[in-house]
Formats: structure tokens, sequence, C-alpha cells
């Protein structure tokens, strides 16, 4: 994937994706093609990425983003 975005969904769930990795962290960007709502998050851990999992569901429950599955 390099440093491209990975694209998911269609139509009102069409939304793009980076993650990232270096020494002691992890992150994550989302943003909506269509509305514009996104989240970028950051854990300072190297091991953060089931936590970065939760709290972007946190965020897409809160905010009722489309396309997100309830755990």
């Amino acid at each position: 994937m390099g440093m491209g975005f990975m694209l998911l969904g269609e139509r009102e769930t069409a939304r793009f994706l980076h993650g990232g990795w270096d020494e002691g962290f992890v992150t994550m960007a989302v943003a909506y093609r269509n509305s514009g709502v996104g989240a970028v998050i950051m854990v300072n851990s190297n091991e953060g990425f089931e936590m970065m999992d939760e709290i972007l569901y946190a965020i897409a429950f809160e905010y009722k983003w489309p396309g997100y599955v309830s755990k």
C-alpha cells in the first residue's frame, strides 16, 4: 500500500483510509468522500492497533457514520 489511500464503500459510505506506523506509535486517518467528516487517531504504542480500532468504532457509533457495523 505504501503511501496511498485505501478506498472503501460506495455512495454514502464512500470513504478513504490511511494508516501508519513508526517506532512508538500507530495512526489511522479516515474521511468520508461526500460529507467530509472524518477522524485522525494516534496511539503512543507499537501495539496500539486494537485500541485504535476501538476508538474508531466508538467515533463511528457516536456520530452515526454510515458503513460501520456495530460490534
